[in-house]
């Protein structure tokens, strides 16, 4: 059996298998995470019509079994969560792909380097300059990656704001018509949107970081984390917050960046608080060549085996129906602050909570 026959056929057991558990006992979004390990293992196929099959197959299963679900009565929550289910296979096996041709166009040139060097001697500037030219076009193909990622964010924000819109005139406009558990379902597809909402947008700020960055320039930290509590006044209000901070330098940074970094680690300071009202503070003193920052707060702290993983796309450590967002804004600071050619890291706080550092050099590298 052909490596491509014995994937194919690990998918279409992987598949047959999720969908029976799900027949049995409904996942609901949760199918989604499991079909899309379905799309991963097709990506390892050599054909990329594999992938697109495979992920056809998944959609396919999902809308069987939401007929089921429609027999079961749960139709309007299942439908939101089948659209998010769907969603993710059809957003993994794009992204996969796209990854997968640029890998492959990569192992290309590779392979046509190799082979011209191995047909004769260069000279050393000769041999400069091909590899320049391999290393432009990987930043091309990783531009290429990107702009994907920041259009199709892009582009799904016009049909979500549809499917939203529409569904909450419709239980706007026919309020008192519907019964209790039919305005229900209209409420769980309407929350459904507005979280996929939330996600995209996320989305297209993680994108916007390399593909719309600004050139850095002389920034005052002080103003930046000003305007960061004014974007954040309301949660401080609402919560009974408060926020301190010694003197800030002025540095070589992004400002709209620095900006998303102030606020993402002093607004989560703020939600994951504990039975005090929150207090953060946030100091700088100079590190080797350059600045080190730290948000320091009393809540609800994090534990040294997470203290990774939090950097990571999507990762949450606490459930979304106490604590809401999409698990993209610590993300997001680790990327800005490597541009900026740092680090960041996470330690627990002296007593409580936690303290956030991160580094700015005075020469930042990825401008």
């Amino acid at each position: 059996m052909t490596p491509r026959l014995r994937i194919l056929l690990i998918c279409f057991i992987l598949a047959a298998a999720i969908f029976g558990v799900d027949y049995m006992t409904p996942l609901g979004v949760a199918c989604g995470v499991v079909y899309v390990a379905v799309v991963v293992v097709a990506l390892w196929s050599p054909q990329r019509i594999d992938v697109i099959i495979i992920a056809e197959i998944c959609t396919t299963l999902v809308f069987l079994d939401l007929s089921f679900s429609a027999r079961r009565g749960d139709l309007w929550q299942d439908l939101a969560n089948r659209f998010l289910a769907i969603f993710a296979i059809w957003v993994t096996a794009m992204l996969g792909l796209r990854r997968k041709r640029a890998e492959e166009r990569l192992e290309l040139l590779n392979e046509t380097l190799e082979h011209r060097v191995a047909e004769r001697t260069e000279t050393a500037e000769q041999r400069a300059r091909q590899l320049a030219q391999s290393i432009t076009e990987l930043e091309h193909s990783n531009l290429e990656l990107q702009r994907f990622a920041y259009v199709a964010s892009h582009d799904l924000q016009e049909p979500l704001r549809m499917i939203t819109g529409f569904c909450d005139l419709l239980q706007r406009r026919y309020q008192g018509q519907f019964d209790e558990r039919a305005t229900q379902w209209i409420g769980f597809v309407v929350e459904g949107g507005r979280r996929m909402q939330i996600l995209v947008q996320d989305l297209l700020n993680y994108t916007r970081i390399d593909y719309q960055a600004r050139p850095f320039e002389p920034t005052d930290c002080g103003a930046v984390l000003q305007e960061a509590l004014a974007n954040l006044r309301s949660s401080i209000e609402d919560l009974d917050a408060s926020v301190t901070h010694d003197p800030l330098p002025t540095i070589n940074a992004d400002s709209s960046q620095l900006l998303q970094v102030f606020q993402n680690l002093i607004g989560n300071a703020i939600k994951f608080h504990g039975d005090a009202p929150p207090h953060v503070h946030v100091s700088a003193q100079p590190h080797d060549d350059g600045w080190r920052f730290s948000i320091r707060d009393n809540g609800l702290g994090i534990e040294p085996q997470f203290a990774e993983r939090i950097f990571e796309i999507f990762k949450r450590l606490h459930g979304r129906d106490r604590y809401p967002g999409s698990g993209i804004g610590l993300a997001i600071c680790k990327r800005v602050i490597e541009r900026h050619g740092g680090q960041i890291w996470v330690e627990p706080g002296e007593t409580s909570g936690s303290v956030f550092f991160f580094t700015i050099p005075a020469r930042n590298g990825h401008e």
